[in-house]
C-alpha cells in the first residue's frame, strides 16, 4: 500500500491517503482520511509512521511512502507497527535524526476523555490535551450524546480509537514528543496498543495508558 500524508495549511486540513499498490493489500472502506482543524507543522517521518498506524491493518506485504525517505529508526517503527510488511520503501539507511523529545500529549476521543474515562490529572499540568471526534451521528443514528473534539476526523471508519489517538499525537507532536497518553484500550484494542507502543520505542516515544 502506498501511504501519503499531505498538509494544506491554508485550510488547516491534513489528509492521509492510502492506495492499493500490491495484491496483498486489503481495500479499506475509506482511502483518504481527513483531520480538520489541524494547526501543527507536519514532520514527514512522524507523519509516515502515523499513516502506518492508521492504515496498518489494511497493508499487505509492501508498504511505500510518497514524499519522504524513512530513516532507519522510522523504518523499524513501521515494521513493528504493520504486522504483514515484508518490503518497505524508500529507506535511507544512513539517516538517523531521532532525538529525545520533551513534550507530553494526552490524546483521545472527546466523548471518552471528557466523561472521565482515564484520569488526566495524574499526568501533570504541563501536558497538553487534544481531543478528536468523528461522525456526529452514531451507529444507532442518534447524535444526542455526541461530543465535538478539537480535531474532526473520519479515521475511526477504518482504525480503532487507540490507533487514531496515537497517530494524531504523532501528527501534532512530531519530534518534540516524549510521552503519549491515551484512554485505556478495550480488550479488542489491547494488541493494537502493544504493537504501536513497541514501534514508538524506536522513535524514543512512550505510549502510555491513562
Amino acid at each position: 500500500m502506498k501511504l501519503t500524508p499531505k498538509h494544506d495549511k491554508w485550510v488547516n486540513l491534513l489528509l492521509v491517503a492510502g492506495t492499493e499498490s500490491c495484491d496483498t493489500d486489503s481495500w479499506p472502506m475509506v482511502q483518504e482520511l481527513q483531520f480538520r482543524h489541524y494547526r501543527s507543522v507536519l514532520d514527514p517521518e512522524f507523519g509516515a509512521v502515523a499513516a502506518a498506524i492508521l492504515f496498518g491493518r489494511h497493508c499487505g506485504s509492501v508498504v511505500e511512502f510518497e514524499g519522504v525517505r524513512l530513516g532507519i529508526d522510522a523504518a523499524r517503527a513501521v515494521r513493528a507497527i504493520v504486522p504483514n510488511v515484508e518490503e518497505l520503501l524508500p529507506i535511507d539507511g544512513g539517516k538517523r535524526e531521532i532525538g529525545q523529545g520533551v513534550a507530553t500529549l494526552i490524546v483521545g476521543e472527546a466523548a471518552r476523555l471528557l466523561d472521565g474515562n482515564g484520569k488526566t490529572g495524574r499526568v501533570g499540568k504541563s501536558a497538553r490535551a487534544v481531543t478528536w471526534s468523528g461522525d456526529f451521528v452514531g451507529r444507532h443514528r442518534d447524535s444526542r450524546r455526541y461530543v465535538g473534539g478539537d480535531v474532526f476526523t473520519n479515521a475511526a471508519l477504518i482504525a480503532g480509537s487507540t490507533e487514531v489517538s496515537a497517530a494524531l499525537a504523532l501528527l501534532i507532536g512530531g519530534r518534540g514528543l516524549r510521552d503519549i497518553y491515551v484512554p485505556p484500550p478495550t480488550k479488542a484494542e489491547a494488541r493494537d496498543f502493544d504493537r504501536i507502543a513497541a514501534g514508538l520505542e524506536f522513535l524514543s516515544v512512550k505510549l502510555r495508558r491513562l
